[in-house]
């Protein structure tokens, strides 16, 4: 449903880049509707509400599919020995950008992780002392993912599956997403993950997390709750 994020994207944008936006998500929208209504093919989704959106455009009944990447490593051990804030993402997209301004005066070390920084944004660092990691390969962002106290995952739509969500239940700790990241997901309070949905709540939680800790029984709590999308979910049982 690529219609409704470049709509969400346009709500968000400003001149050109605003007309652009709201200009591509009506021609996404005719041709998703067309290709619903024509496609005689199988079709999987990675949720239900993605499984709901395909139906409500003329769709036959999709199979929702378990995500099936996998990330290497454990949930970490014990308390990060050098607790902050991890923002990871493609800073060039507008929510990611906005992501980025909400954490720039918390409370606690921040570090936003990705590429695609804008040169406000690097004075915004600068100024505010946050840690840029650039450009990380795989193993860079998987150890920030390991060492941070808090990860954060970002996204201001319900469409899809975000893969720092996935990969934040293989390797963080406490998982902090906004609202919208979450929602229609199968998810629980076990599985280490607090919400916000504003930068005023976004603080609000960031300060309660700070007060967390992360010992042997939450982990084992959290890991065992993150099951449900951490498992071998059998892909063939699905497409059989």
């Amino acid at each position: 449903p690529e219609t409704q994020y470049y709509r969400s994207l346009s709500q968000h944008a400003r001149g050109t880049q605003k007309a652009y936006l709201g200009w591509e998500a009506w021609k996404l929208g005719r041709w998703e509707e067309r290709l619903a209504r024509r496609w005689a093919g199988p079709v999987w989704t990675l949720t239900q509400g993605d499984a709901q959106v395909w139906q409500a455009l003329g769709g036959k009944r999709p199979t929702v599919v378990p995500p099936q990447k996998r990330f290497q490593g454990e949930i970490p051990v014990g308390p990060s020995e050098t607790p902050y804030l991890l923002v990871p993402g493609k800073f060039s997209v507008v929510e990611n950008e906005r992501a980025a301004r909400w954490t720039a005066s918390l409370p606690m070390e921040v570090r936003w992780a990705g590429h695609g920084f804008s040169p406000e944004l690097r004075n915004l660092a600068a100024t505010k002392g946050i840690s840029l990691l650039e450009g990380p390969d795989d193993a860079a962002m998987s150890e920030a993912f390991h060492a941070a106290h808090i990860v954060l995952v970002h996204a201001e739509h319900s469409l899809g599956l975000k893969l720092k969500l996935i990969q934040a239940f293989y390797q963080a700790r406490w998982i902090l997403a906004h609202e919208a990241a979450v929602s229609g997901l199968e998810w629980t309070a076990d599985m280490g993950i607090r919400t916000y949905h504003s930068p005023e709540t976004l603080t609000a939680a960031v300060e309660a997390l700070q007060h967390e800790v992360w010992d042997d029984a939450v982990r084992a709590r959290s890991r065992e709750a993150r099951r449900v999308w951490t498992h071998d979910s059998g892909l063939k049982k699905f497409l059989n």
